[in-house]
């Protein structure tokens, strides 16, 4: 995750029965929980987890969020 200079990173899991059909929303889970708006399961952060600067420049109008998808 990126916003501006400011990163943060953390792991998960994709499978088949993620149908990533939410228009508005996206999860990413630290349990295996899914429905339409799950990314990402068994994940190693929590929203709570993640970098407060980021979060916190993430609250400014106008500034947008950039998440980088990797296969390991």
């Amino acid at each position: 995750l990126e916003v501006d200079n400011y990163q943060d990173h953390f792991f998960g899991f994709g499978n088949n029965m993620l149908k990533l059909q939410d228009a508005n929303d996206i999860v990413f889970r630290k349990s295996n929980f899914v429905c339409e708006r799950t990314v990402l399961t068994n994940c190693t952060k929590s929203a709570s987890d993640l970098s407060r600067d980021l979060i916190e420049n993430l609250k400014e109008s106008g500034r947008r969020l950039s998440i980088k998808f990797e296969e390991y």
